[in-house]
């Protein structure tokens, strides 16, 4: 009975959002797969940490985007089979209870914040120290406790200190926390940047603060094991938060690369070649193109499958998530989901070419997991301007020095971030 009330108010919110006018980002290109298959695991606790300083108040003032989105994530996951129960945390420069076993008479809290009642259930400061804030969330991740963590994640250096140099020492105290807990922990992070109009007072980097009213970004951390991500991403909750999300991270822990199944296509391509061993290859009598408007080119197609992680077919057509070996180009397109039945094992189709004299020797393709482009369009490494740029409102200062230390710590160094590799041959 219970789980039907949530889902009727979860409903109720979604319909009523419709009537505000705030605009929402909307973003339907997932950087992460819903896997067909999840193995069974017990479940676990959730426990979500809402941080709590004064630089997030303005979200919560009036009917606001971050409240529909909290309130449907905290119901929807309340409801999912995978959640034992789901625990309201505030988190700053220390982590304070707000509601313990959240059931459908609790749901209501989310909607009822106001900066008023979010300074009585305890403010600490204009801002908090990111590094402690993702630390503790991580001390308290574990096999049987997930955590989502909510903040604008905006770093506050203050006025005593330089933010170039506060911004190094933090991503590299990030880095060393993430690393810590690779050790012992099979470590998944999912990283949605949102937005949401927002009504009060932005601290920059000097903690001068003056108040804004406009769309701000925020985030959402999920942070556990890979099992847990899995239930999530299975779960398409993630896809169903009220409003969507405007960008997605993914960071995985890889502990070797997968060696990717593939099959080299006869056709489409330009000049000729032989497979007489089969579409493993080698690639046997390769020579360029001799028609007029193809001269000198050659290019083959090859088929493979890179559906074995929870990166999402889309991850690996982005720029600067393949390379291959000198002289060569390739271009990643993902198969249609009705293929030929030769293709029906295969997720992507690599497009590989040249326009050198093809000789005999290995062609190297490797996928890794880089920090996509979209962290350094919308970071700031100086938020001084946000009260009359207007072109700095949707940036957050520091995301970039944030991101890298992550990064840095699930990737420590050129290989870690290795996630497919093939090789074909020529002969």
């Amino acid at each position: 009975m219970n789980k039907i009330l949530i889902a009727i108010a979860v409903l109720c919110i979604a319909i009523s959002s419709c009537s505000r006018t705030e605009k929402r980002p909307i973003h339907r290109k997932s950087a992460v797969l819903t896997p067909d298959k999840v193995e069974k695991i017990k479940p676990f606790q959730i426990n979500v940490y809402l941080e709590n300083s004064l630089s997030m108040a303005g979200y919560v003032k009036g009917p606001t985007a971050f409240k529909d989105a909290a309130y449907t994530l905290i119901g929807k996951l309340s409801l999912s089979t995978f959640c034992s129960g789901l625990n309201l945390f505030y988190i700053n420069k220390t982590v304070d209870p707000f509601k313990p076993n959240i059931g459908h008479n609790d749901l209501s809290l989310i909607n009822q914040l106001t900066p008023k009642t979010f300074i009585a259930k305890g403010i600490k400061g204009t801002s908090s120290d990111l590094k402690s804030v993702i630390n503790a969330a991580l001390n308290r991740t574990d096999n049987e406790n997930m955590s989502v963590l909510i903040s604008d994640f905006v770093f506050s250096p203050g006025k005593k200190q330089d933010a170039a140099t506060y911004l190094n020492q933090q991503s590299v105290g990030i880095q060393m926390d993430i690393a810590k807990k690779l050790k012992d922990f099979d470590l998944s992070i999912l990283v949605l940047r949102m937005e949401s109009y927002f009504n009060g007072s932005y601290y920059n980097q000097v903690d001068h603060n003056e108040d804004i009213n406009s769309t701000r970004p925020y985030f959402i951390w999920f942070i556990g094991n890979h099992k847990q991500m899995a239930q999530l991403i299975k779960s398409n909750i993630v896809e169903q938060i009220a409003g969507g999300y405007t960008h997605q991270l993914f960071f995985q822990n890889v502990k070797a690369p997968i060696s990717a199944k593939y099959k080299i296509l006869h056709s489409p391509k330009v000049g000729t070649f032989s497979l007489r061993e089969g579409a493993q290859g080698p690639i046997y009598d390769a020579e360029a193109s001799d028609q007029p408007k193809t001269q000198g080119q050659f290019k083959f197609a090859v088929a493979t499958n890179l559906m074995g992680t929870l990166y999402g077919s889309n991850f690996y057509t982005e720029k600067g998530i393949v390379a291959i070996t000198k002289g060569f180009n390739i271009t990643p397109t993902v198969l249609p989901s009705t293929k030929s039945k030769n293709l029906e094992a295969f997720s992507h189709q690599l497009f590989i070419s040249t326009s050198v004299p093809v000789r005999p020797g290995d062609i190297h393709v490797q996928f890794r997991i880089k920090i996509p482009a979209w962290v350094g369009q919308f970071n700031s490494d100086n938020d001084l301007k946000i009260f009359t740029d207007r072109s700095q409102l949707p940036k957050t200062f520091g995301i970039s020095a944030l991101m890298r230390g992550v990064y840095n710590g699930f990737y420590p160094t050129p290989e870690d971030n290795l996630l497919y590799k093939l090789k074909l041959t020529l002969k």
